[in-house]
């Protein structure tokens, strides 16, 4: 088992974080830039060489190092001189570049990462306060600037500032008065820009802060728009908003009066000089005192003086900036309010969690949503069930949370086993604790995570990852400062969940989900999901003959019948787009778009024979119209909330002109590509979905003609197209369409209970039922659980909770729970248990109840004694 690193620091200032972090690589950037500076000088030299000696010097052969040089043979060598010195000169630059840019990213990880550590060591109520919408673009956007700096914390003041000297020092060599003029300014600059540039900085900050909350007057605006519409506030909001951006504009206005400011100076300043050294050096040249050749170097060197001396100004300002942002940052993350240090100690020992006794002793709560909690005492026995009963505004939710470890006690204490749960760390409450309630958050990604996420609390072996990828990963986190374990590893520990492997794990969630009443939403998933019948043909067998099976049930059934549109080789399909009923089939893959189907050069061919071609293209001109005025242009309470559309709305606008086209100029104006569009538009088309003149002039003897074209070459399409046959399996369909080989007809609201109540049983005949609901398992939940009911988002974070077998499990059931859930939950626990609620009729079954009111204990003991005082 590895053992997790707890140490943890966040520096004050940017140079703090800078030199703790990135010392010795600051020091090998000083190196390398050292090194160029003996380059820098010479390839000043050098030109006053080829100048003096090679092109106006009189005095040969020359000899160099034991070779006499005539004068051509003598300037080509100086000429190749000065282009290897640029050569080396470049190199050492890229060098020192690759290694800047690699310290700055690695450091700018390690801030990333130690942000996001920081934030995850806040207390719960401190989201409070600091929304989730502040601290991402914290981490993510607003640190970009401060792993740029990094990099050149230490390389730009020390290249361009020994580049300055290396200049300065070159021109004072050539004549004393030249570098003075050189230097004139320097001071003055050095002092004006710096005191400009930090007001800048100072209201660069104050704009980060308003943009903040501007931030969050939007999404404020966003999460109560309801209530917006409901109070009609819309005018206070914008005023509001207004008033911001009032604020942000102003702020801005006076950020560009000072950095123009800034620039108008520097230019005046840089452009003085080159004035006086035409003059000055002039008149020393004109005496004799100085040659033609240290001139032209001079005012050269010069020239290249003002790329460094602006660098270092430029420098400064981004230092400015970057301090106060890392600053501005920082104190975001710092909250009085955050777990200490010993709460993220690594487990001793991993073992299984006996039931405990759960002790409050007089404890008091802050409550947001009611009167604080006041003297809260009760005690529950190792192995017992108590309940806290009470609304939402009694401070039941803060009592359970201060149960779990979420919400400390101001005054009190609660203590398992004898020992205060403040004492315990965060691995050791994982292994002790389960909580569940209604607002537990629901993680974006499978069921299947999501059910197993209370097991993944640390790497248990080692990544599948190729040695090499491995220890390259390993090596970047060590000197990025992120966490050493592994991603693409083992972390679901089964042995906690007393279980050996992955299908038992599975195995045992489908069993936790059928308790709790999921079970048939287990098996639609599961029917939602894809197959490859190459991976599990024992499932492909024995799903035909469920096929079969439900068919002959559902044709027993004339109601159920008419709602459900079967794939007939002779009939066409009103549920199903033109398209599947001209291939009978679909695509192979999965994913692919009408624009594809569109563009088959072999189906084009036969729409061509058929005569399909121009009906279509009309009926896709006609459909894309009344699409785009029905989904596009009509206001947002009046589009059809049941009319589905082939192609999305930004597709659909794309479409317009070519509908215009068609309208005004007819067919024969398109493009093909057009032509094409408007093709893929009639292909997605579904009879019973889609009710336009054209779709109902084209009768399925027509389409059937095309089918059967299409049927009788139909080795030019089986490479890209799957076909419907009694016995085949398209891998591109879910399995609940491959059981069904149709589709539910619009209209039928009751058909899906009705098909439930058949499809079930008939794969439980068949031994398939719970390998159809572990396919359910793979069921994506969408962000935050979005693609899920609230009931279902609600039992998940149950069975979450269940699944690791907790020594405490604290369930607060809401609104709406039944006696049924209570009574089920203690059955599925054999540990302590804790449950919230709202009436004493959905915890009835519990050993003890808790009865709390603004606050306040007022009744205790078993449920049946206390109904008289709810």
């Amino acid at each position: 088992m590895r053992e997790r690193k707890t140490g943890w620091s966040m520096k004050d200032t940017l140079f703090g974080f800078v030199w703790a972090y990135s010392s010795r690589q600051q020091l090998t950037i000083l190196a390398i830039t050292c090194l160029s500076f003996p380059l820098v000088y010479m390839i000043l030299e050098v030109p006053k060489w080829i100048i003096n000696s090679a092109i106006e010097g009189h005095k040969f052969p020359v000899d160099v190092v034991g070779m006499e040089l005539q004068q051509l043979p003598y300037l080509l060598l100086l000429s190749g001189l000065f282009l290897a010195l640029i050569v080396a000169n470049n190199a050492v630059k890229f060098v020192l570049n690759l290694y800047r840019g690699i310290v700055g990213e690695r450091m700018l990880r390690r801030l990333r990462y130690q942000l996001y550590e920081a934030a995850l060591r806040f207390r719960p109520r401190v989201f409070r306060k600091t929304s989730g919408d502040q601290l991402i673009p914290m981490i993510t956007s607003e640190v970009e600037d401060l792993g740029h700096f990094v990099s050149e914390a230490v390389a730009t003041p020390a290249f361009q500032g020994g580049s300055l000297v290396v200049y300065i020092a070159f021109i004072f060599v050539q004549n004393v008065w030249l570098g003075l003029v050189a230097i004139s300014l320097y001071p003055l600059q050095a002092w004006l820009i710096p005191h400009l540039q930090r007001q800048v900085s100072l209201l660069a900050r104050d704009r980060v802060r308003n943009l903040r909350v501007v931030a969050d007057k939007v999404g404020s605006s966003v999460a109560g728009a309801e209530s917006l519409h409901v109070d009609a506030t819309r005018s206070h909001h914008l005023a509001d908003f207004s008033d911001r951006l009032h604020e942000n504009y102003t702020i801005r206005l006076q950020i560009y009066k000072k950095k123009f400011l800034i620039k108008f100076l520097n230019n005046f300043m840089n452009q003085m000089p080159p004035f006086i050294f035409y003059a000055v050096g002039g008149y020393f040249v004109i005496e004799g005192e100085l040659t033609i050749g240290a001139l032209v170097a001079s005012i050269a060197a010069y020239q290249d003086i003002s790329g460094p001396w602006k660098d270092l100004l430029g420098y400064y300002q981004r230092y400015a900036m970057s301090a106060i942002k890392y600053t501005t940052i920082i104190e975001n993350f710092l909250p009085k309010d955050r777990f200490p240090e010993s709460h993220f100690a690594p487990l001793s020992e991993v073992r299984k969690a006996e039931p405990i006794t759960v002790s409050l002793e007089a404890i008091s709560l802050e409550s947001s949503s009611g009167a604080d909690i006041r003297g809260i005492s009760t005690v529950v026995d190792a192995g017992q069930s108590l309940a806290i009963v009470g609304n939402d505004e009694s401070g039941r939710a803060e009592v359970l949370q201060s149960l779990a470890g979420l919400l400390p006690p101001t005054r009190g204490r609660v203590l398992l086993d004898g020992k205060r749960l403040s004492q315990i760390s965060e691995a050791e409450r994982g292994l002790l604790l389960g909580y569940a309630a209604p607002g537990t958050y629901v993680f974006e990604g499978s069921l299947r995570e999501n059910l197993a996420y209370g097991l993944m609390g640390r790497q248990l072996g080692e990544s599948d990852l190729p040695a090499a990828e491995l220890s390259y990963r390993a090596k970047e986190a060590r000197l990025s400062g992120n966490a050493d374990d592994e991603l693409h590893a083992p972390w679901i520990d089964y042995e906690r969940a007393g279980l050996s492997d992955a299908k038992a794990l599975d195995k045992r969630l489908v069993a936790l989900l059928i308790a709790l009443d999921l079970g048939d939403d287990l098996m639609h998933f599961g029917l939602e999901q894809f197959l490859d019948p190459a991976r599990a043909p024992d499932f492909v067998g024995r799903i035909i003959r469920v096929r079969a099976a439900v068919r002959r049930e559902i044709e027993a059934d004339p109601d159920l019948a008419s709602a459900i549109a079967f794939w007939e080789a002779d009939a066409i399909n009103p549920a199903a787009s033109l398209a599947s009923n001209l291939l009978f089939g679909f695509p192979q893959r999965p994913g692919g778009s009408f624009f594809d189907i569109a563009s088959d050069s072999d189906l084009l061919a036969v729409l061509d024979e058929a005569g399909l071609t121009e009906p279509l293209i009309a009926l896709g001109a006609e459909a894309a119209t009344s699409l785009i005025a029905a989904l596009v242009d009509s206001p947002l309470e009046e589009k059809p909330e049941d009319l589905q559309s082939p192609l999305e709305p930004d597709e659909l606008e794309r479409l317009r002109p070519t509908t215009t086209l068609f309208q005004e100029q007819g067919p024969s104006a398109l493009s093909r590509g057009q032509r094409l569009d408007l093709l893929a538009v009639a292909l997605g088309l579904e009879p019973a979905q889609h009710r336009l003149a054209g779709l109902d002039d084209l009768l399925p003897e027509t389409l059937l003609a095309g089918r059967a074209k299409i049927r009788a070459d139909w080795t030019r399409f089986e490479d890209r197209y799957a076909s419907f046959e009694a016995e085949s399996y398209v891998a591109s369909r879910d399995v609940e369409h491959n059981l069904l080989q149709g589709k539910i007809l619009p209209g039928h609201p009751g058909a899906r209970d009705q098909l439930t109540a058949i499809i079930g049983p008939a794969l439980a005949r068949e031994g398939l039922l719970e390998r159809v609901q572990r396919f359910g398992l793979a069921r994506a939940v969408g962000v935050g659980g979005s693609a899920l009911s609230a009931h279902q988002r609600a039992v998940i974070t149950i069975v979450r909770a269940l699944v690791k077998r907790p020594a405490l499990l604290i369930v607060d059931l809401g609104p709406g729970a039944t006696a049924a859930l209570a009574k089920q939950l203690r059955a599925l626990h054999d540990g302590t248990l804790v449950l919230g609620a709202e009436s004493l009729k959905a915890v009835a079954e519990v050993d003890r109840a808790c009865v709390l009111a603004q606050g306040r204990l007022v009744g205790e003991g078993v449920p049946k004694d206390l109904r008289d005082t709810v």
